[in-house]
């Protein structure tokens, strides 16, 4: 008993039956839940991909593709004929570089529109592209020595058309996920139209106004299609929270995927295969005793057939597996060279030649960005694209090594080339059937 005089106990005792669980949540807890909530939410209101919205601004990527396939091989030929520079030395060396530049660097320069579009967004690479490739074609045509083509054609047109690769590379597997090699099929399309349609209105130009006025014309139509082509490209992501830091390149976790080593190293070979192909064609066709009309038919069939087998590689590849459509395109590229070219000394037999090849010839540009995809995730697509396109650049030397290659034979014309492309395309055979059983062993699985 206390004392009278003390003062009473204040102290407050838990009770008894009072755990853990009677504490209230912490209000940081309570906010990280509401910021999840809201991110699914945003998600889910973002529109359906494979759908109308979805086909919509792949519409508007196929539209800045165009400038892909422009066919500097018209020019370098009107320049020739004319003696436009007739005043430098080497000009057809010096002429001939002029496209082999620009191709390196519409490949290579992928690499860096993909960081640009990591850091400014996609709008800045947009608008980057069409600035480079329309003032490219507009500078060039004030030209009046080669080293201008350089820059014009080579440095601005040919960065102009690598962000616009960057551009579709980036959103147009945002968009599909059922349909996306179909996607990727008519994409690759593009260029095959261009350099299908292009040759025909840049002759009909440069015999009636002369050669200034056909690459102002072509500035002016590139413009007008890449202008109409913003209206319709937009991304499909969702809002990000507020602070959120934006994504890296992980270039590291590529070069350590061996996997995803191998597929890189598939693009430039079968690309040097397919370059081989086309550019010893024509001289072939002359060797056998063709004319200059049936040689360059054949171009003008290859080409228009693999916009055919472009889609068709993208419709199968959704369908059979991606890798698995690709190493059957690559068994019968394998087969049409080493078989069918090496034995064909005629016409029809060309004819028949190039029908079979330009099925298949183009099936990596349809399927490559797939397969990266399949491999790595979309979370380092980026970066696994990046290093894809830069390997391209080994297949632009491809015709040169064919060339020295076939300057040393004298007894068989043309076969070594005949050979280096058949060993190319054979390669690719046995390197993505590697590829395929390391990543599913199953005979019939669909990857």
């Amino acid at each position: 008993m206390s004392p009278p005089n003390s003062a009473p106990d204040m102290r407050y005792s838990l009770p008894s039956t009072f755990t853990e669980d009677d504490i209230p949540t912490p209000p940081a807890k309570i906010e990280h839940k509401e910021i999840t909530i809201e991110s699914t939410l945003s998600e889910d209101s973002l529109p359906p991909q494979d759908g109308k919205r979805a086909w919509t601004v792949a519409f508007g990527l196929y539209l800045i593709a165009l400038s892909g396939g422009l066919p500097n091989c018209i020019m370098q030929d009107y320049y020739i004929r004319n003696n436009t520079f007739a005043s430098e030395s080497n000009v057809q060396v010096q002429l001939t570089f002029v496209g082999t530049l620009f191709q390196v660097l519409a490949f290579a320069f992928v690499f860096g529109a993909n960081i640009l579009f990591n850091i400014a967004g996609f709008r800045c690479v947009l608008f980057l592209g069409i600035f480079l490739t329309v003032v490219g074609l507009t500078l060039s045509s004030l030209a009046t020595s080669i080293w201008q083509l350089y820059l014009a054609i080579s440095v601005c047109t040919g960065l102009g058309t690598s962000c616009f690769s960057a551009m579709g590379l980036r959103i147009l597997p945002q968009w599909f996920v059922k349909r996306r090699s179909t996607a990727f099929g008519v994409q690759a399309c593009t260029y095959a139209i261009t350099q299908l349609i292009t040759p025909f209105v840049m002759v009909a130009i440069n015999n009636a106004l002369g050669p200034s006025w056909t690459l102002r014309i072509l500035g002016f139509i590139f413009f007008a299609i890449t202008i109409t082509a913003t209206l319709f490209i937009r991304e499909r992501v969702g809002p990000s929270p507020a602070g959120a830091q934006k994504p890296k390149l992980n270039f590291a976790a590529i070069f350590k995927n061996l996997n995803m080593m191998i597929w890189v190293v598939v693009g430039p070979i079968q690309l040097y295969a397919a370059y081989t192909t086309f550019v010893f064609l024509p001289s072939y066709g002359t060797y056998i005793g063709l004319t200059d009309v049936q040689g360059g038919s054949l171009i003008a069939i290859i080409s228009a057939i693999g916009i055919v087998g472009r889609i068709a590689a993208g419709v199968l590849g959704d369908r059979y597996g991606n890798l698995n459509t690709y190493i059957i395109c690559m068994v019968f590229a394998t087969i049409s060279e080493l078989v069918i070219w090496v034995f064909a000394f005629n016409y029809g037999m060309l004819i028949f030649f190039v029908l079979v090849n330009g099925l298949v010839y183009g099936s990596y540009l349809t399927l490559a960005a797939p397969v990266a995809i399949n491999i790595v995730g979309m979370e380092n697509y980026p970066a696994a694209v990046s290093v894809n396109m830069l390997a391209f650049i080994l297949a632009i030397f491809g015709p040169l090594l064919a060339g020295y290659v076939e300057s040393q034979n004298h007894e068989h014309p043309f076969l070594y080339c005949k050979v280096i492309a058949g060993v190319g395309f054979g390669a690719c055979v046995i390197l993505s059937s590697i590829l395929r059983f390391r990543l599913n062993r199953n005979f019939i699985a669909k990857v």
